[in-house]
């Protein structure tokens, strides 16, 4: 996937710009390029971090329990409070440590990456950042700019 300069120069203006940090969605399926699209902003933009919503699976015991094992990774398998509670977290320019989902184990590791103070972009990744559900959209007002990929099936597969 090849990254627009627009986009560059547009997150690298209005993050200039803000005294605050600039918190910015990717959102799509699966496999649509979104982690891959996150980590690039990240790499080609100064001070730029990026966290996947993925840290926010619940645990297999969990959705066991629950009855949603056959549903992991639809929206009700995500601990959405914990996440919109750590999205209003990254708003503030302060350490933030964050959990990774591990897909080798297919489990989540609390406080496994750091997104340091100094970032003043961050971009998140997920398939639900834009979904307009009870709870969800909640996030909505939490972004200050957002990007949707549009992927063809055939790209998906």
């Amino acid at each position: 996937m090849e990254i627009s300069d627009d986009i560059i120069l547009e997150l690298e203006r209005f993050g200039s710009q803000s005294s605050k940090r600039l918190l910015v969605a990717v959102a799509g399926a699966p496999a649509s390029g979104k982690t891959t699209l996150a980590h690039d902003l990240a790499n080609r933009i100064p001070n730029c971090a990026c966290v996947s919503m993925d840290g926010f699976h619940l645990d297999n015991p969990i959705l066991k329990h629950m009855n949603l094992s056959e549903r992991k990774g639809s929206p009700q398998t995500f601990d959405l409070d914990g996440f919109i509670t750590l999205i209003k977290r990254l708003k503030e320019p302060s350490d933030v440590y964050v959990p990774v989902f591990d897909r080798l184990t297919k489990r989540t590791i609390n406080s496994a990456s750091l997104i340091p103070g100094s970032a003043k972009i961050i971009v998140v990744e997920g398939n639900y950042l834009l979904l307009n559900e009870p709870g969800w959209e909640a996030l909505q007002s939490l972004w200050d700019f957002t990007i949707f990929l549009e992927t063809d099936l055939a790209t998906i597969e």
